[in-house]
């Protein structure tokens, strides 16, 4: 996927919300709020900030990219 348009990288961050289990999330957590608040125009619309993933390993899939 080539991110090109704002739109994109909306779908992304949609997509990988909720997913980490790191501290990266508060970059994450900063990205979103830039676009709630410079991109998105209806409050329906509003990326909420989700919390880490504190599921077990063995009912997340995340080790099937390796």
């Amino acid at each position: 996927m080539v991110i090109i348009s704002k739109d994109n990288i909306l779908t992304i961050i949609s997509l990988i919300n909720g997913k980490f289990r790191t501290p990266k999330i508060e970059k994450l957590h900063k990205l979103i709020n830039y676009a709630n608040k410079n991109w998105i125009k209806l409050k329906e619309n509003i990326i909420p900030l989700n919390t880490l993933d504190t599921s077990l390993f063995n009912n997340n899939s995340w080790l099937v990219g390796f």
